[in-house]
């Protein structure tokens, strides 16, 4: 988690607004940048890993172990095969 600054942001105005005003802006604010954040593309493959893993546990939690373990072979042995394709690549151009 990032650490909150002492002093706002060089382009920080909502220090000029009066009070009254001010919470209601810094909430925007806020939200606005959560907002973008969540729609970054790692943030959403993020999310759906989890989605997956959590459905995946909840097969297995649940009594269904071997359907479970099945679903989670896809995110097992695709880094395995990656780097076997990787590998193969390579060997082929530098031998």
């Amino acid at each position: 988690m990032p650490k909150r600054r002492s002093k706002p942001a060089p382009a920080d105005w909502s220090r000029y607004l009066p009070p009254e005003k001010r919470r209601k802006v810094v909430v925007q604010v806020w939200l606005h940048r959560f907002r973008s954040r969540m729609r970054q593309r790692s943030v959403l493959l993020l999310f759906m890993l989890l989605a997956y893993l959590a459905i995946c546990l909840g097969l297995a939690l649940w009594g269904v172990q071997t359907i479970g373990l099945l679903a989670l072979t896809p995110l097992l042995l695709t880094p395995l095969v990656a780097y076997l394709a990787y590998w193969l690549v390579w060997r082929e151009f530098h031998e």
